[in-house]
């Protein structure tokens, strides 16, 4: 092939490597024609050839201008880094947007702080890019020195302050940086904490605390912290159970036993006998360790003791123990009372009701001429009968003042004396009919005017035995005593 052909064939192509290519292989195997014109400085068609064999400049009228920016590829000789691409061309401005828009790859964009550094984030391809880490601070840039600023990585080395080896600062106790380190005065800061009678001594770099009785500070400086005085047995060991609290302590003393600073014990034995009456009235008491006893007179017993001790003289209720002397036959009943009983006759009966003969006595006595005796020791003589008809209390009053039974002496009786006659053992009529025969059910006027109300009276009812009062002017039946 004659060096014209190849040299035809090899120019085809359209980059600037192919070009070198093509110049090289011909040199290595000869022209076999003559040498073209171009080389002594003549001209020829094909420009593009022209520049690799004799420096001459290439007629870029040859080369088209595929993106119309006005710069010719690369490849036939231009200065077009991407003729596809209108917006890449030598001198265009460079944006930030990744790509080599000035064909330049040693620039990469717009220099917004004027520093004379691109921004970081400005880039020709992922791994060429601008050296300023910030590009809205024209203090911050390769070419700047750190300073301390606040963790701001001036020289953008990746370090900041600290980091970088400035800004260190001076250490505890001390405010400041690198070499200005000024004191700080805890005792402004309130570091020996808030117990009542703390005091705090400064020095350089640190503090020390002195603290009331119950706190303690650590002596290279710190809180004054609450002492744990339950550790250290202050509540005395046995009678008592000790809870720290914050700058004291408290004892909870045992039953018998409490706190007292004045002894210099932290607890003392209690004298319940000197502090009031722990037995009651029913007995004697006497202190011991911890607690009392109790010495209970008659018709008392200790109850709520403990252990043998303390607990209260009550009283004994002999009617429940069964340990009363009430008389049997007739059975009196036995009423309780404090510190002892008493014994009352059944109906019918009177005496004192203790002993074996103490209800032996009949309640009444019949005297036969129209009179019963009273036994029970008021010495009273009742009538059997009753008035014959109704009347007022006034009138009741009258009848009994003019009764002429057995020599007369009669008079109405009180409301008491009235009710001393019920039993209410008994049904209706409430009183015995063998002494007061054909009583009849119903209201008895007594003497005894209403307090504040003199045109009220008082009455027993004998259908319930029960005592009420109503106006003085309602008619009733009258029984008279004397």
């Amino acid at each position: 092939m004659s060096s014209l052909a190849l040299r035809s064939r090899c120019y085809a192509r359209s980059s600037f490597v192919a070009v070198v290519f093509c110049a090289s292989l011909l040199a290595a195997c000869g022209d076999d024609t003559a040498p073209p014109a171009e080389v002594d400085g003549g001209a020829v068609a094909d420009a593009r050839v022209d520049a690799p064999f004799d420096g001459g400049a290439p007629d870029l009228t040859m080369c088209a201008d595929e993106d119309g920016d006005g710069h010719r590829s690369m490849a036939c000789g231009g200065d077009d880094c991407d003729d596809t691409d209108s917006d890449r061309f030598p001198d265009n401005p460079e944006i930030c947007d990744g790509d080599d828009e000035d064909c330049n790859d040693t620039t990469f964009g717009p220099d917004r702080d004027s520093d004379g550094f691109v921004s970081i984030a400005c880039c020709n391809g992922p791994d060429n890019c601008g050296p300023d880490c910030n590009d809205l601070l024209n203090t911050v840039n390769p070419g700047a020195s750190e300073v301390c600023n606040g963790d701001v990585d001036d020289d953008c080395n990746g370090l900041a302050d600290g980091d970088d080896r400035v800004c260190v600062p001076c250490g505890p106790g001390l405010s400041g940086v690198d070499s200005t380190c000024v004191d700080i005065d805890e005792c402004t800061l309130g570091l020996c904490g808030a117990a009542v009678g703390a005091m705090c001594n400064n020095t350089f770099g640190s503090y020390e605390c002195t603290c009331p009785t119950g706190y303690i500070a650590p002596p290279s400086g710190g809180t004054c912290a609450d002492v744990d005085d339950c550790a250290v047995g202050r509540c005395g060991a046995g009678i008592a159970t000790c809870t720290n609290t914050v700058g004291s302590y408290a004892c909870t003393c045992a039953p018998g036993y409490s706190a007292s600073a004045a002894s210099g014990a932290p607890c003392v034995d209690d004298d319940e006998c000197a502090t009031g009456t722990p037995c009651g009235a029913g007995g004697s008491c006497a202190n011991i360790g911890g607690g009392y006893t109790c010495t209970c007179s008659a018709g008392y017993t200790a109850t709520g003791r403990t252990g043998g001790t303390g607990g209260t003289c009550s009283d004994l209720d002999e009617c429940t123990l069964t340990t009363d002397d009430c008389d049997a036959s007739p059975a009196a009943v036995c009423m309780n009372t404090v510190g002892g009983f008493t014994c009352a006759c059944p109906p019918g009966f009177t005496g004192t009701g203790r002993g074996s003969s103490g209800c032996d006595t009949p309640r009444f006595t019949a005297l036969g001429d129209g009179t019963v005796r009273d036994n029970n020791g008021s010495g009273l003589e009742w009538q059997q009968g009753f008035s014959p008809g109704t009347q007022s209390q006034a009138a009741s009053i009258t009848y009994c003042t003019t009764l002429a039974l057995d020599g007369g002496g009669w008079r109405l009786p009180t409301i008491d004396e009235l009710r001393s006659i019920v039993d209410s053992s008994r049904g209706a009529p409430t009183i015995d009919t063998s002494f007061f025969p054909g009583t009849p059910s119903t209201p008895f006027w007594s003497s005894s005017p209403v307090a504040g109300s003199p045109s009220n009276g008082w009455l027993v009812d004998f259908s319930f035995g029960n005592a009420f009062y109503s106006g003085a002017s309602i008619m009733d039946r009258a029984r008279c005593v004397r």
